[in-house]
């Protein structure tokens, strides 16, 4: 079964929190962005995960819709929050899956950058050591035959050299292999340069990175920090190319790195 929540709802922090209390099954908690009509049971990797854990698992999909009235709203995180008491864990579970059951939380996963289905490969895999009977989904091994030697033909009883012994000899058959060439045995290998190693980056403010001030809160900062993974999120641009895959990884590093340093001047400071 899939249950659907939306940002855009005024009760969904209370709708969501009431189904992660009530519902029987163990259950996998993510959020996506998209419309009220995404057709969450056929995209990867969670037709692969129901395929393989469907009978035992219900998956909860929270979905931003990218309405004004749902854009400050944060009921995934607000979730996390509650069940991982763990600040790093809970915001890794935000954007990734979080798995209850009862009301209590049993696992999290972070999101594969950029291939879906080893998301389907860990969830199934940790699930199939709690259920018994589960088959955890795997992917087909791309089978690749061992390429051939290369072969040059000769005609038989034609004289050729044998590369092993140097030698005048007739070929006993139409083709024989090609022999790697000789080594030289007085050339000196050159050691490679010594490498230089990379410059230091410069430091970041984290304030400007969160767009916050210095004296920020942390429940501030932790909010503004949210919204901006949710707006430079690598699966936002999953579809398109490697690079703005990359510039996206990249910004989402520096939030989290400009998030660590406010929260540890502000631990500091109480």
């Amino acid at each position: 079964m899939i249950v659907r929540f939306f940002h855009a709802d005024s009760d969904v922090k209370a709708a969501l929190a009431r189904a992660v209390r009530s519902m029987p099954k163990v259950l996998l908690i993510t959020q996506l962005k998209g419309s009220r009509t995404l057709a969450v049971e056929s995209k990867t990797p969670f037709k692969e995960i129901l395929a393989s854990a469907g009978d035992w698992l219900d998956l909860v999909v929270v979905i931003d819709e990218g309405r004004p009235e749902g854009m400050w709203r944060d009921p995934m995180g607000e979730l996390c929050d509650r069940l991982l008491p763990d600040s790093k864990e809970a915001a890794a579970a935000t954007s990734g899956y979080l798995l209850t059951r009862g009301g209590r939380a049993l696992a999290w996963f972070g999101k594969a950058l950029w291939e879906p289905l080893e998301d389907a490969e860990e969830i199934t895999a940790y699930l199939a050591q709690l259920i018994p009977g589960l088959q955890p989904y795997q992917r087909a091994e791309e089978k690749t035959e061992p390429r051939p030697a290369r072969r040059v033909p000769r005609r038989r009883d034609t004289p050729i050299i044998n590369p092993a012994t140097g030698r005048l000899e007739r070929a006993d058959t139409d083709e024989i292999p090609i022999a790697a060439p000789p080594e030289d045995d007085d050339k000196t290998p050159v050691p490679p340069p010594p490498a230089t190693p990379p410059p230091e980056p410069p430091p970041i403010d984290p304030y400007a990175v969160l767009g916050v001030t210095p004296g920020v809160s942390l429940d501030e900062a932790k909010k503004a920090w949210r919204g901006l993974l949710l707006q430079y999120h690598p699966d936002k641009v999953a579809h398109l190319a490697p690079e703005f895959q990359a510039l996206a990884e990249e910004k989402t590093r520096a939030l989290n790195a400009a998030f660590a340093m406010i929260e540890e001047a502000l631990q500091k400071a109480s």
